[in-house]
């Protein structure tokens, strides 16, 4: 349990890095506030959070499997499909200038 939440505080906190190079109003990005390496940096940062988290919340997954828990395989897997779905557009898309 400390490992998730250990993961789940590195994912957050790397969010938070990102989000803060963004001005109040995010519609409005200038990107003469911003630097691109920074940017590249914190999103590099959360990428890499993101896929621990998986990683781990798939090794969850397959154990609770292994040892024939299922309603524990059906919990992790339903709130693991979604969080999936959505990180496919943070992990695999690359922001080109």
């Amino acid at each position: 349990m400390e490992r998730l939440l250990n993961l789940k505080d590195n994912v957050d906190s790397s969010a938070s890095s990102l989000l803060s190079l963004f001005t109040p109003s995010w519609r409005q990005f200038n990107p003469s506030t911003v630097e691109r390496n920074e940017l590249i940096k914190c999103h590099s940062k959360m990428k890499k959070a993101i896929e621990q988290f998986i990683e781990f919340a798939r090794g969850s997954l397959a154990t609770a499997a292994l040892n024939g828990y299922k309603k524990s395989t059906s919990t992790i897997s339903k709130r693991l499909q979604p969080i999936e779905e959505d990180s496919k557009e943070i992990i695999y898309n690359h922001y080109e200038s």
